[in-house]
């Protein structure tokens, strides 16, 4: 399997995971079963305590990757300057 087909594979994964599931299916002004809100919440916490971190730290992307389809939106140290001034 080439670097591409695994890359390619990989995000094609990722998106899969952060489309909207079943459990983000209700409508913004119903009620959501305790049981979904369990899952919800655990959801939630994996993304945010197990996957995030490890992609940090394991996801080396190919310089390709990063030249043509990662575009950096905000830079925490120019929105503390931005800040800082009000």
């Amino acid at each position: 399997m080439s670097e591409m087909e695994c890359f390619d594979t990989f995000f094609r994964e990722l998106a899969y995971f952060y489309s909207l599931g079943a459990t983000f299916a209700h409508k913004p002004g119903s009620e959501m079963s305790k049981e979904d809100e369990s899952h919800d919440k655990a959801e939630r916490w994996q993304i945010q305590h197990v996957l995030f971190p490890a992609m940090r730290h394991y996801l080396q992307p190919p310089k390709s990757l990063l030249d043509r389809d990662v575009v950096q939106i905000a830079s925490l140290h120019d929105l503390y300057k931005v800040f800082e001034r009000c």
